[in-house]
């Protein structure tokens, strides 16, 4: 059993559309079989169009759908019909690995988040120059959501990637911004089943669907607590010294010890009204996000 030919026939080709949605094209082959058993598979297969074909007059559309019927009674001729649009969002095949392109989405949300700054980047402290605690302003969350695909064999395998990868900052310049800026989630993987084609063989392929979210942070994800307490850096004499190996208590006034944490430079106590500066930790992790994901698209 053999396919004697595959013949495409331009004059029956067709082609509709409508404003502010894809084109749709269609292609016909006709197939010529020796066998009246021949596979169905191989008959459809037979034009060599795979998923995702690119269409002969415009590549952005591609093959998306397939049609198999008789063109006689012999049980010989066959019409292959395949139909071409541009794919929605997430339905973008690879051509090389068969498997879903990547699929990026914006992510917005608004949330209560600490004030200490205004607009200005000044820190927001009282009258007396204390910093005032405990104040919450309205903040806008901006990130990306990806869904990425990975088959049983891709080296590293998905969960490689996601422990690599999960809970850290980017440490290279990623969507625009430079490093620390973009935290990666994990938000979960469910195992898929897709067919793929090459040349007139049709393959049953399962894969890893995995999904991450990326957030934006201006001031980075680095945690930034005020240098304020109630200790400072002393000598051995007990005097307040930037480069002191020992600790005192920072006494008031009234020669008591203070019962509110005092701004710190270098480690000793500022002059009353000073405000305090944010110190600078890094919690998480870095990792390059480009190589393991691109850029969002």
């Amino acid at each position: 059993m053999a396919i004697v030919t595959s013949v495409r026939r331009p004059q029956k080709r067709t082609a509709s559309g409508a404003v502010g949605e894809s084109n749709k094209f269609l292609e016909v082959y006709d197939v010529r079989t020796d066998s009246l058993t021949q596979s169905l598979v191989t008959i459809v297969t037979a034009p060599g169009i795979g998923y995702g074909s690119a269409h002969p007059d415009m590549a952005d559309h591609k093959a998306m759908e397939w049609d198999l019927s008789a063109a006689d009674d012999s049980g010989l001729w066959w019409t292959v019909s395949i139909r071409y649009a541009v794919p929605p969002p997430g339905r973008t095949i690879d051509a090389v690995s068969g498997l879903p392109e990547p699929a990026w989405s914006a992510l917005g949300s608004t949330h209560s988040v600490p004030a200490y700054k205004d607009k200005d980047n000044v820190i927001m402290a009282n009258s007396a120059g204390d910093p005032l605690e405990g104040q919450e302003a309205e903040g806008q969350e901006f990130g990306w959501s990806l869904v990425k695909c990975y088959s049983l064999a891709a080296s590293p395998t998905w969960d490689v990637v996601v422990r690599s990868v999960a809970n850290k900052v980017n440490s290279d310049t990623w969507s625009g911004e430079t490093a620390r800026k973009w935290k990666c989630s994990f938000k979960g993987a469910q195992k898929k089943t897709v067919v793929t084609q090459t040349g007139a063989t049709q393959s049953a392929v399962q894969y890893w669907e995995v999904a991450f979210d990326f957030r934006f942070k201006d001031e980075t994800w680095d945690l930034a607590p005020w240098d304020i307490g109630f200790n400072q850096r002393a000598d051995s004499a007990g005097v307040a010294s930037p480069s002191g190996t020992n600790r005192v208590t920072i006494l008031g006034k009234d020669a008591r010890p203070v019962k509110q944490p005092v701004a710190l430079s270098s480690g000793i106590a500022t002059a009353p009204g000073t405000a305090p500066a944010a110190l600078n930790f890094r919690v998480y992790k870095e990792t390059a996000f480009t190589s393991l994901f691109g850029v969002p698209s």
